[in-house]
């Protein structure tokens, strides 16, 4: 049987019908192309270098050279540029160095900054995607308290109060959370840094990563508006003489207003906050012996209190 040809309406049916089949087809390839592009695109690797490099003894400026060297190995080895910042405290040598990345990567890469207010901006201002890796690492001193929980150090940087540069620590394992919560798939933080005990009347304040979190007013109504008693309190008991400095003035003061500060910290739903009280500060002030000298024992000073009503 002869077939009849098409009539030109049916005829122009069919074609655009193959048309938009053919569109289909198309638009779904680019698709699958393009999912298939991101994802082999490769990882970035993010690198941030903080050194304390005003202590020439510690020799930390040779820490951050060898993390320059590192920033090619990862290069030539891998293919991928990373990106990089490396915050020292004052340095002349690492300038060229760090001029040679920069000229690379087209981003500053030496900032003469290693507040606790720094540290936390480039954390905060990382961009990282689920298949990135990333690299803190720190060079410098280091020291624990009371105040640090578990057993990682707190870095001694500084941070500016009322127009003053000042020490400040910054433990390690907040760096560490707030860093993690990026969810990365590599996350290495490392620090290179003494982990010993420090009397708190002499150790650098702690600084909070929580920051927006911590909330003061809370303890500080329930110890000044809500708690009853007459308190008697002195910097040392009887025979002991009651020490100072220029640095952090009277050790019994700044042991009071450590325990304050520390005692009236508030973070929501932190398994580590307990309501302080008079008796609380007072009890944790005095419990401590204040160590004038690390080689003579019997040179402290011990402060008393009492409650008399």
């Amino acid at each position: 049987m002869n077939r009849s040809a098409a009539s030109p309406k049916r005829q122009q049916a069919i074609y655009l019908t193959c048309c938009l089949a053919l569109l289909t087809i198309v638009i779904c390839l680019s698709g699958k192309l393009q999912s298939s592009k991101g994802q082999g695109e490769p990882p970035a690797i993010h690198l941030i270098i903080v050194g304390d490099t005003l202590t020439t003894e510690l020799g930390v400026e040779n820490d951050l050279k060898r993390w320059c060297r590192e920033f090619y190995e990862i290069k030539n080895n891998t293919g991928i540029v990373p990106s990089i910042v490396l915050l020292a405290s004052e340095t002349e040598t690492l300038k060229d160095r760090a001029q040679s990345i920069q000229d690379l990567t087209g981003t500053q890469v030496l900032k003469i900054d290693t507040s606790v207010q720094e540290v936390l901006n480039q954390c905060d201002q990382l961009s990282i995607n689920s298949d990135d890796a990333v690299v803190f690492y720190y060079g410098g001193h280091g020291f624990r308290t009371d105040q640090v929980q578990g057993k990682w150090p707190a870095m001694q940087l500084h941070q500016m109060q009322d127009g003053r540069k000042r020490r400040a620590g910054l433990p390690l394992k907040q760096v560490f959370d707030k860093l993690s919560a990026k969810n990365p798939r590599l996350l290495l933080v490392i620090a290179d840094c003494c982990n010993d005990w420090l009397p708190v009347e002499i150790a650098p304040p702690l600084a909070y990563a929580y920051e927006g979190l911590v909330n003061h007013e809370k303890f500080y109504k329930k110890l000044y508006l809500d708690s009853r008693g007459h308190y008697l309190a002195s910097g040392c008991k009887e025979g002991q003489k009651s020490r100072s400095n220029s640095d952090v003035g009277g050790f019994f003061t700044n042991s009071f207003f450590s325990q304050v500060e520390k005692d009236t910290i508030y973070i929501e739903d932190s398994p580590y906050i307990v309501e302080p009280t008079w008796d609380s500060i007072f009890t944790a002030i005095s419990a401590d012996k204040i160590w004038v000298s690390e080689f003579d024992t019997t040179d402290f000073q011990q402060a008393q209190w009492q409650k008399i009503k």
